[in-house]
């Protein structure tokens, strides 16, 4: 194949400055009809994707999400509007001019909550309730332990529930029986997908973060829901033990994968000349494909 010309658009703003730190793993900016909108530390802005005229900033409390990847994305973009997560509730906002249209607070008491996914599909904002302070929204040792090292904590939510964006009046809940892996949550083909733990005390951890073998060491249901109604499809148990480090979900064309990595020991056969413990084990990742109909297995 050859590649086609590339040459430098412009430069210049926003800049560095109200942005997370790369090595700190911000959601990445998205690009929706000739707008490119960039995530900050709780702060928003959104360029003209062609030129980078700068349309407009905003500074949006509780919204930066630090290890993204542990969590999920805070910010959806459409044709027409900017949808934010922040704190307790979902700002909606106009992506040409910055001016909220709606505020959609997340289903649960006052201060007892956090948004957490954020999602917007035919018609519905789809989110998941989070424990106050679950979202890492620092850059200090605390963060880069979790993102730089091993077995460290994914951040998980309680329930689902989808509105209606037009509004935002709630249209259905679902409580989950075991915490639920925030990067596990996908919506396709009219139904929500997610991986939650069999274990019912994962619901009580203080902050909502947990370690994948906490999670799912006594037992991982993979479910699918309805996405107009929030009715129960299908529900699968997984097993899914054996993961150590991070756990992800992805559907397309019919297949859900789940994805994740742990640790193996490496083949005496292969152990010549090796003399340092860390060289006796390796970085594994295990694919599981499902049916997305019934969730029947494909294959591992």
């Amino acid at each position: 194949m050859h590649a086609g010309p590339m040459e430098l658009q412009w430069f210049g703003r926003p800049g560095p400055h109200d942005m997370v730190d790369r090595h700190k793993k911000g959601p990445a900016p998205l690009v929706v009809n000739g707008r490119l909108f960039v995530p900050g530390f709780n702060h928003l802005s959104v360029l003209d994707a062609y030129n980078g005229f700068v349309l407009w900033e905003k500074p949006i409390a509780d919204s930066v999400r630090v290890a993204a990847f542990k969590d999920s994305s805070s910010v959806v973009a459409t044709d027409c509007e900017v949808l934010v997560a922040a704190g307790e509730s979902c700002l909606v906002l106009d992506a040409q001019t910055g001016k909220c249209r709606l505020t959609i607070p997340a289903p649960g008491p006052a201060g007892e909550k956090a948004w957490g996914y954020l999602a917007r599909v035919d018609g519905l904002v789809v989110g998941s309730v989070a424990k106050p302070g679950g979202s890492l929204r620092a850059m200090t040792k605390l963060e880069d332990s979790i993102i730089w090292r091993n077995q460290q904590p994914v951040v998980c939510s309680t329930s689902l529930f989808a509105a209606r964006q037009d509004d935002g009046q709630c249209v259905w809940t679902y409580a989950a029986g075991g915490a639920i892996a925030n990067p596990t949550l996908a919506v396709a083909d009219g139904r929500v997908y997610f991986v939650e733990s069999a274990d019912a005390t994962t619901l009580g951890s203080s902050d909502g973060r947990l370690s994948v073998p906490a999670l799912f060491g006594l037992g991982a249901r993979l479910t699918a829901l309805d996405l107009k109604t929030g009715k129960i499809l299908w529900q699968r148990d997984a097993d899914l033990s054996s993961l150590e480090h991070i756990i992800y979900l992805s559907c397309t064309r019919g297949t859900v994968v789940i994805t994740g990595s742990r640790y193996a020991k490496v083949p005496p056969a292969e152990t010549k000349g090796f003399k340092k413990p860390e060289q006796l084990t390796r970085v594994r990742y295990d694919l599981l494909a499902f049916d997305a109909a019934d969730g029947s297995p494909r294959w591992a």
